[in-house]
């Protein structure tokens, strides 16, 4: 593919996928949740404790918004600063089981699925969801070569 094309092509669809499936997606998601708070837990999902900063650094948000976001996980009770046992001045965060049950509430999100069933019919459903994994994969690759 000529990167011309795939760069014509990619900021076609960014608005598309922004309005159709990131909006729709944020509505979807109860106790006004952010998508940043949302990405959160699942980063601390799958990396388990980590320091403030390094969540900053995955979320590629500013140390005061980190702590804007890691504040209101806290009202929520989903995660648990933590002191790091050998370095006091370092706060650690911790995912709650309380988050545990929201994340997997999300993942069922049924409102949104149902909508977008609803609109694109089983079949097309299955397109996107088989496109959408395999962007997933790609950007996973994408993100170990940076690493």
């Amino acid at each position: 593919m000529e990167q011309k094309h795939f760069v014509e092509k990619l900021l076609y669809l960014l608005p598309y996928w922004n309005n159709l499936i990131i909006r729709p997606f944020k509505k979807s998601l109860k106790d006004s949740m952010s998508l940043q708070m949302y990405y959160g837990l699942q980063l601390l999902q799958h990396h388990g404790v980590i320091s403030m900063s390094e969540l900053g650094r995955l979320l590629g948000t500013p140390k005061q918004h980190t702590t804007k976001i890691v504040q209101k996980l806290v009202q929520y009770g989903f995660v648990e600063r933590i002191s790091d046992e050998t370095d006091r001045r370092v706060i650690k965060i911790q995912i709650t089981p309380k988050a545990l049950d929201y994340i997997e509430y999300c993942k069922q999100g049924e409102t949104f699925t149902q909508w977008l069933e609803h609109t694109l019919g089983v079949e097309e459903m299955d397109k996107l969801e088989t496109a959408i994994e395999t962007i997933l994969n790609l950007l996973i690759k994408i993100e170990k070569n940076l690493n």
